[in-house]
């Protein structure tokens, strides 16, 4: 059982099957050559590159996963330089991707990192991608049929069968327990 600030209290969301997403984050370290801002020709602008790099990466779920498959791609950080005037040597990018299947998470890392490696061929940059560099991912959250039939019937025995909703759209949140259900 999770709770969920947007169901009302006294009530239960129940479905079996993915009810909460994989969950995996990702670094992406782009290496270049620090340059002066006004002689950008002798470096490798990897701030350039890290956003062609930010565009390329939303075109995994639009164009590589099933438009059936809910997936989502997001950067949250991005780090590079410290100064005004000087393009700087790297950028660190970090995120995160979620799913509901183990194949599309597979085929979203895979697209990461060869996104990653010709988007740097093309600026001449060297890269580093880490996944789950602080944490393992987690899997899907996936309720067994049986065991979801036992929680629907004793939601509506204490709550009454207004109070459970029976198919609520699955969450890109995650989960922990999605280890035990394993």
């Amino acid at each position: 059982m999770h709770n969920f600030p947007d169901i009302p209290t006294g009530h239960f969301a129940i479905k079996s099957g993915p009810m909460m997403a994989a969950f995996d984050c990702f670094e992406i370290i782009l290496k270049g050559q620090a340059t002066h801002a006004a002689m950008p020709h002798l470096g490798n602008d990897v701030i350039v590159a890290a956003a062609q790099l930010i565009n390329n990466l939303q075109t995994i779920v639009s164009r590589n996963v099933n438009p059936a498959d809910s997936a989502v791609v997001t950067i949250t950080q991005i780090h590079a330089g410290n100064t005004w005037n000087a393009i700087p040597d790297s950028v660190v990018l970090r995120g995160t991707f979620r799913c509901f299947d183990s194949a599309v998470q597979t085929l979203i890392a895979d697209e990461i990192s060869h996104i990653v490696n010709t988007t740097c061929a093309v600026f001449h940059l060297d890269n580093e991608v880490r996944f789950n560099p602080e944490n393992p991912g987690y899997p899907v959250t996936f309720n067994a049929e049986a065991e979801t039939a036992l929680a629907l019937k004793a939601a509506v025995a204490v709550a009454g069968e207004n109070a459970v909703q029976t198919q609520p759209t699955p969450s890109m949140g995650s989960e922990d327990f999605a280890f035990m259900l394993q």
